[in-house]
């Protein structure tokens, strides 16, 4: 596996690949496909890192930076799983590590990549995220390696 970060991607959903819906992009926007998104105003709005924001899903299309362009959104809905990877400003301690499931986590973008961070894990200052599992495709302390998680029940913007 590389040793890279990697984009953020739906990895298990009650309804199989989980629900995608289209979404007109706010003015300005510069997200990735990848990246957690959510409405603001009525408008798709990229999340911050480390924000306590509330999460509609991943957009699957980069941001166009036309405003009301449509964006499609694979939907953060409960039960949803959505595999990330593991990030620390030190790079030897951005890995995966059994002790972390179960714990809350907030996000972190790098390069317009959101990541678990683990330099905070248990921290609940805007933790919106549970780690349920480490990925199977990956090892047990490889480095930025993929977590299975959750968002934290009130971090939902809407579920259909």
């Amino acid at each position: 596996m590389p040793s890279a970060i990697m984009k953020a991607e739906i990895a298990e959903a009650p309804t199989g690949k989980g629900q995608t819906q289209f979404f007109q992009e706010a003015s300005g926007q510069s997200f990735k496909a990848g990246q957690f998104v959510y409405l603001s105003s009525g408008y798709l709005t990229e999340c911050a890192g480390n924000a306590d924001e509330q999460v509609v899903g991943l957009a699957q299309k980069d941001a166009t930076g036309t405003q009301y362009s449509l964006i499609p959104v694979a939907l953060c809905e409960p039960g949803v799983k959505i595999r990330m990877s593991a990030y620390h400003v030190t790079p030897g301690s951005a890995i995966t590590a059994q002790a972390n499931i179960g714990a809350q986590t907030q996000m972190i973008v790098s390069g317009n990549k959101c990541c678990v961070d683990v330099a905070n894990i248990g921290s609940h200052a805007n933790a919106i995220f549970r780690i349920c599992e480490i990925d199977p495709q990956w090892a047990v302390g490889t480095q930025y390696g993929k977590y299975l998680v959750q968002l934290s029940a009130d971090h939902y913007q809407f579920s259909s």
